[in-house]
């Protein structure tokens, strides 16, 4: 996955050294270390969970850790703010994909409870759809991005389309 973004996504654009899955050890030193917040209240456990405990509080230890941050996982994707703003605006003016495809890519794929997490969500092809903890409204959210665990996040709004 790691040579997939570099050659589809990171060359084309010149961002090498801006987005990983899975950053070189040679890069680690220009990471931002993350800390710990303060832990929220204790949950009673789920025995029908799907996360680990782990999972479902992962700490700053865990996002530091070199293995994980060196390790080729396509949800665990670090990035600078210039790269991911760039690759953003990149799908959106149709340097990465054409119209159709975004389309398609920001169309409401599953509407539900998701079942790792518990919560309500509305998904496109990859991407959440709407603003995280955002409310519901009669129109359907346009912007679609990403959420991470360690509080950073990724969001991009196609251009509106032209009503009918």
């Amino acid at each position: 996955m790691r040579q997939l973004l570099d050659d589809w996504v990171a060359a084309p654009l010149g961002l090498g050294g801006e987005l990983y899955f899975g950053v070189p050890r040679t890069d680690l030193a220009r990471l931002a270390r993350l800390e710990d917040a303060a832990p929220p209240p204790a949950v009673p456990s789920d025995d029908d969970a799907v996360l680990a405990p782990w999972e479902r509080q992962p700490t700053a230890a865990m996002g530091n850790s070199p293995a994980i941050l060196h390790a080729d996982i396509p949800s665990v994707g670090t990035f600078t703010a210039r790269g991911i703003a760039a690759a953003h605006a990149a799908v959106l003016d149709g340097r990465l994909i054409d119209p159709h495809q975004l389309e398609e890519m920001t169309a409401v794929a599953f509407e539900g409870v998701d079942r790792v997490f518990g919560n309500p969500v509305r998904l496109a092809l990859g991407y959440p759809l709407g603003r995280p903890g955002g409310r519901r409204t009669a129109r359907p959210p346009r912007s679609a991005g990403s959420v991470a665990a360690a509080a950073a996040s990724g969001r991009t709004r196609p251009p509106a389309r032209p009503s009918p």
